[in-house]
């Protein structure tokens, strides 16, 4: 939830125009597949020693999108896994001051409303 200064709250998945700018409180866990990789060779030194991937949210999640998401539990490419975002990302893969917005957290043996 996103709390403003007069106290009010906004749930996940809801947006608000607040000023000129629109906030959209995100989800926090993702489901996605892994379709790809990530190679750089010159990133925040916070960040040396990741691995990226790159998954592509499942259909029911919303918007199918693509993102970038640090890997500390060794997926491969056509996997489908768990993505923390935002603050649970660092603290998932244990960065807590690295600039890290999505994190592959698990990789996913079994579900039912995935596809």
């Amino acid at each position: 939830m996103i709390c403003f200064p007069n106290g009010a709250l906004l749930p996940r998945g809801q947006s608000v125009a607040f000023g000129k700018q629109i906030l959209i409180q995100e989800i926090d866990m993702l489901i996605g597949k892994v379709v790809g990789s990530v190679v750089s060779t010159r990133k925040n030194e916070k960040l040396v020693g990741s691995k990226f991937m790159i998954v592509e949210t499942a259909a029911k999640m919303g918007d199918v999108k693509r993102i970038v998401a640090v890997d500390n539990v060794g997926a491969g490419i056509g996997e489908l896994v768990l993505v923390a975002t935002g603050s649970a990302a660092r603290v998932g893969c244990d960065h807590n001051t690295a600039p890290i917005d999505a994190a592959i957290v698990g990789i996913i043996d079994s579900g039912t409303g995935i596809d």
